[in-house]
């Protein structure tokens, strides 16, 4: 349905003017006789009918009249149709026939919907996707989301309904059943599956660090659990390609039986590894899927070797010791300066000075020969330092001392610091950690973007650091001008119940100073060593011109080869000055990446190695939960239905006074001068009566 209609900007009596102007002057134009003997009445008054509908409308033009277009239009209501695809759905005896009895119900709604309402179909699994061809191999059940992806969607239209096939398993966030849905419309669910509990074995869960040294053993925490299989035995084996590293004979006591195995390995090889855990079948078992559990370590070569050397005992050296050892890639060693034994300088990544060069232990052959090889140095002052020698050693940052007496200085984050990253959390922590003893004196201002905190002495800011950074040749040195590290890690789990905050600080420092620089002029990383099988693969590469200058000009290619030797082909797209690269969901496995750029004749090469993580989330619960479904509907306003109840469940829909059609007016305006009809007519009008006139011989 359709109306149109004419507004104008100003009065419409405006318009008897413009019919008294448009009379006027075609009864002046057509007043006399104009052709001759054979002057007729009529033709005069004709013409001047012409004339007159010309000017009217063109003085009407100069009101503004605007063309309103109204159309007003029906929208069914829609039902959306949501279909869990994931793969628990055909985990059944008889999972063809559970597939076509889905299929036979999505039908049937379909044809006993569709007259009065508008069906739409979605795919529900780790998210929604509008499709109505289940597949069945989404590999997790995250049915909140797929909620709430779809009352996203619906914001603002007439959603009647929606419907959830599924056996109400969810694996991944938070329980439906507690979502607060934003839309109005009634929820009905459909409840399929199995409720019957099944004679499974099941390698729940296996507990792993992320990293592993190379030499060292590591341990892992394996979770197994059987229903109805009391009396029977199966053995946990652990294998690493064909090798099997631990085996273990489990004897199964209860019907509803669990425990935990501690297994413990070596790591022998560094990169990633992978371990897979098998449990061996049990006769009758109702699946083997979930016997099969797959963990991925990186194993790294050595851990980064720092040297804390002290002047004396002190609180801030177990502070210290224990912040350094939160990151499990450094390994922490204390020593002191009277008997510092043996250091070795090749395997040295850091040296940490707490209360030294001191005029007791000057320690000028440790600071020379870290000075010769690059090793980086972190100054702690404190009452023994002695000032003039570390301020020799510290690259320019240092302090003079004028009075012999000491400030309580608080720590203000700097915001022009650069170097690296802290947590917004970190930094608003720090901002209550209690103060530090810092010598009075003449500080040596270093670059504002190398002091990371300032001092501030009672309620005045200061410019002078409290902790700072240098860079000279190829070694870093880090100063920190005040002892008392220790309070500030008790002050961090008095107020936060953690160490994080004190551990994030020590810990970014400690990655800054030990950093080798990286001079490669061509660099390609994925955005994590290991990946979920439902997660995108994304990398990012950089490339650099002679003057380390970031550029982005050439075309960089990666290509990822599998086990098999399979290989995928990418291009990286240009992002900023540097590149980014998302391939996609790959199948699990281990995957080796080469990337290429040809830049300035050259051709430069990166590489590594990947792994996708298998995700067997659907196989560790295949009972189906009809209780979860039936309160998701009861607390949304719908009901649950059985899987043969499907005209049930359409007699619902359908009586549903609440479900119905709804009416939108659509109004647009237009100027009426754009109608090009309007301006042909005009035309049309002047050129009559100019052939008529010119016909009759008028002047």
């Amino acid at each position: 349905m359709s109306s149109v209609g004419v507004l104008f900007n100003y009065p419409v009596w405006y318009l008897f003017f413009c019919a008294a102007g448009a009379g006027f002057f075609a009864w002046l134009l057509y007043r006399w006789p104009l052709f001759g003997e054979e002057d007729r009445l009529w033709l005069r008054r004709s013409l001047g009918v012409l004339r007159f509908a010309v000017l009217f409308v063109l003085m009407a033009f100069l009101l503004e009249p605007m063309l309103r277009n109204s159309q007003r239009e029906l929208e069914k209501p829609v039902v959306a149709v949501v279909l869990d695809n994931s793969a628990s759905m055909l985990m059944q005896h008889d999972s063809a026939g559970s597939r076509q009895q889905l299929l036979a119900l999505k039908d049937a709604l379909n044809t006993g919907l569709q007259k009065d309402h508008e069906v739409r179909f979605y795919l529900a699994g780790d998210g929604l996707q509008e499709s109505n061809e289940p597949d069945f191999r989404a590999p997790s059940s995250n049915l909140s989301a797929s909620l709430r992806s779809l009352d996203d969607q619906y914001e603002n239209r007439n959603l009647g309904a929606v419907v959830l096939l599924s056996d109400g398993i969810y694996n991944q966030g938070n329980n439906p059943a507690y979502l607060t849905r934003r839309s109005k419309a009634p929820l009905y669910t459909v409840a399929l599956g199995d409720t019957a509990i099944k004679r499974d074995l099941i390698l729940e869960e296996v507990r792993h660090n992320r990293l592993a040294y190379l030499g060292n053993e590591f341990p892992l925490l394996a979770t197994v659990r059987a229903n109805e299989l009391k009396g029977s035995r199966t053995v946990l084996r652990v294998l690493q390609g064909e090798k099997e590293l631990f085996r273990r004979e489990l004897s199964i006591e209860e019907n509803s039986w669990a425990t935990q195995i501690e297994i413990k390995l070596t790591a022998e090889k560094a990169g990633m590894q992978r371990y897979t855990l098998v449990l061996e079948e049990v006769e009758g078992e109702f699946t083997r899927v979930n016997n099969t559990k797959t963990i991925y370590l990186d194993v790294i070569d050595a851990r980064n070797k720092v040297l804390l050397l002290a002047h004396s005992p002190h609180p801030d050296l177990s502070a210290i010791r224990q912040a350094i050892a939160s990151n499990e890639n450094y390994q922490v060693e204390l020593t002191y300066a009277r008997d510092p034994g043996t250091i070795n300088y090749q395997e040295l990544n850091l040296l940490i000075l707490h209360q030294l060069p001191s005029t007791s232990y000057p320690v000028e052959k440790v600071l020379e020969k870290c000075s010769e090889q690059g090793i980086p140095v972190l100054f702690i002052i404190g009452e023994q330092s002695a000032l003039h020698l570390a301020g020799k050693w510290s690259k320019g940052l240092g302090i003079r001392r004028t009075l012999p007496d000491a400030n309580e200085a608080l720590p203000l984050v700097s915001d022009d610091f650069q170097l690296f990253r802290l947590s917004d959390e970190t930094r608003s922590s720090i901002l209550r950690f209690p103060p530090l003893w810092t010598p009075f004196g003449q500080y040596t201002a270093p670059a504002p973007n190398q002091t990371l905190l300032l001092q501030k002495i009672g309620s005045i800011a200061t410019e002078d650091p409290l902790l700072a950074f240098a860079e000279g040749g190829e070694q870093k040195i880090g100063l920190l001008y005040g002892e008392g590290f220790w309070r500030w890690r008790l002050h961090d789990f008095d107020q936060n119940g953690n160490h994080e905050a004190s551990n994030e600080l020590m810990s970014r420092m400690i990655q800054y100073l030990a950093a080798k620089k990286d001079t490669r002029p061509f660099r390609t990383e994925p955005v994590k060593r290991q990946f979920d099988e439902n997660e995108r693969i994304r990398f990012r590469a950089e490339l650099y011109n002679d003057a380390f200058q970031l550029v982005n000009e050439p075309e960089v290619n990666l290509s990822l080869k599998d086990e098999s030797g399979k290989e995928y082909t990418f291009r990286f797209v240009r992002d900023d000055q540097a590149y980014t690269l998302d391939a996609g969901f790959l199948p699990a496995g281990d995957y080796r990446y080469s990337a290429s750029v040809n830049y300035n004749g050259k051709d430069l090469r990166s590489s590594g190695l990947i792994s996708i993580k298998p995700l067997e989330l659907e196989a560790l619960n295949t009972r189906a939960d009809f209780r979860l479904l039936n309160q998701l509907a009861e607390k949304n306003g719908g009901k649950m239905f059985g899987a043969n109840q499907s005209d049930a469940l359409i007699e619902a829909i359908n009586a549903d006074d609440s479900i119905h059609t709804v009416s939108y007016l659509h109004s647009s305006l237009d100027d009426l001068i754009r109608l090009k009809w309007i301006f042909w007519l005009l035309v049309g009008l002047l050129a009559t009566e100019w052939f008529v006139r010119k016909f009759r011989g008028a002047y």
